[in-house]
């Protein structure tokens, strides 16, 4: 199960009615690989039950048994995060108990303890990271009962699963749960390596984590795509200023950004100050006084700016001017 106690962003609410469904058990370190399976399954029309289906106030030593009951089919999403969890031991003990289908789906080679290993071995295995994805999901639809099949679901035209996870990993993104967002973004990237929206957002994403090297290697993978792109180059620049010391390589991403006409104002105003920060970094006072000026021009009421301005002005001993920015800034409500 994904935890008890994480309501975070999910990529679609779990089944509840009394047709033929999955039941899903695995690990909440996890996710980030098995949210976007559930979707792709989702979107095929397959009706799915997971531990969202908890109703907040449940009691879920009832609700957990009730729903395993209830299914066709058991899945569980095997890593080695699964080891240990007494939720999950639970889960997999009843199933068996109660003689329910049962498939292990190994995410990655994990060496499972002696009584979780005797448990499963006489049900299938698949280790989908062996597998190519078309091999994966050929063995993944022979096994899957029909019966789980929403065939109205399924006669719909098919969704573009790129794009509903992309919308997933951003509201992940959103939610502050940048780790599993990135395993979200890296997921995206891996099936579809010309999705320069999603190296930039995992550019951004890594930006935040402050895994610096990673978040650089994926805005350049965004500007190879297309050198055209200024989300791309500000991703860049993010990353490069984020890792100090690379001050002249982040000034000349997002000089490359403001480049373009289409960047909106509030990046410019985002590319502007930062360019003043990298430059104050290098004691380039001036350079940087003229780049607090330019994200001024772009938002005149941010008080931050004004005082990033004063500050600026006080260093090279521009007192009468720094004093009137500080008295903007506090006047605009910093």
């Amino acid at each position: 199960m994904a935890g008890l106690g994480d309501r975070s962003v999910i990529p679609f609410q779990a089944y509840t009615g009394d047709d033929p469904y999955l039941f899903v058990s695995f690990s909440h370190a996890d996710k980030g690989e098995v949210y976007p399976e559930l979707l792709r399954l989702h979107n095929k029309g397959y009706r799915i039950w997971y531990d969202e289906g908890i109703t907040p106030g449940k009691d879920w030593m009832e609700v957990i048994p009730h729903a395993i009951e209830k299914s066709s089919f058991f899945i569980l999403f095997t890593s080695p995060n699964i080891i240990g969890s007494k939720y999950i031991s639970r889960e997999i003990t009843y199933a068996i108990e109660i003689d329910k289908p049962f498939l292990a789906i190994f995410l990655e080679e994990t060496t499972l303890p002696s009584k979780l290993k005797f448990q499963i071995n006489v049900y299938q295995h698949l280790f989908k990271y062996e597998l190519s994805l078309v091999e994966y999901n050929q063995k993944l639809m022979e096994v899957l009962p029909e019966a789980t099949l929403d065939e109205n679901i399924a006669k719909k035209p098919d969704i573009d699963p790129f794009a509903v996870l992309f919308d997933v990993a951003l509201e992940v993104f959103d939610s502050g749960d940048h780790a599993t967002a990135i395993m979200m973004f890296q997921r995206i990237v891996k099936l579809d390596p010309s999705n320069i929206n999603a190296w930039i957002n995992l550019s951004i994403a890594y930006s935040e984590q402050k895994w610096h090297q990673e978040a650089i290697e994926a805005a350049r993978k965004a500007v190879e795509l297309d050198q055209e792109n200024p989300r791309a180059w500000m991703a860049l620049g993010i990353a490069y200023f984020n890792k100090e010391r690379s001050n002249v390589e982040a000034i000349n991403a997002f000089r490359k950004a403001l480049s373009f006409n289409s960047l909106r104002i509030s990046e410019r105003k985002e590319a502007w100050r930062k360019i003043g920060y990298a430059c104050k970094r290098d004691g380039n006072w001036d350079d940087s006084i003229d780049a607090y000026k330019h994200a001024i021009k772009c938002d005149p009421d941010d008080g931050s700016s004004w005082l990033y301005l004063s500050r600026a002005l006080e260093m090279i001993g521009r007192k009468q001017e720094a004093m009137a920015a500080y008295r903007k800034g506090v006047d605009l409500g910093w």
